[in-house]
């Protein structure tokens, strides 16, 4: 099995093995990706849609403290309300 932990930017630890027995979409993704950004309103619908049913998102933008500014604004504009780190 995948393990996976971290803090997400909105300061929850997150453990995929937590998560066993649900979908789990990663999502992997960077501010200078066009197509990924313009994915997000989908994911939005989706997540928001099945969440109750034991859908999650782990968004991955791993740019650094340097971007940690404009991820948040992406995450922000496209209602992003998963967990990102």
């Amino acid at each position: 099995p995948l393990e996976l932990s971290f803090t997400a930017m909105d300061g929850k630890k997150i453990n995929l093995a937590d998560m066993r027995g649900k979908v789990v979409l990663l999502d992997l993704w960077a501010t200078g990706c066009p197509g990924c950004i313009q994915e997000m309103p989908h994911f939005k619908a989706m997540y928001d849609k099945y969440r109750d049913e034991g859908f999650e998102i782990i968004g991955i933008a791993n740019e650094g403290d340097a971007a940690k500014n404009r991820v948040e604004q992406i995450l922000k504009k496209s209602g992003a309300n998963w967990h990102v780190f």
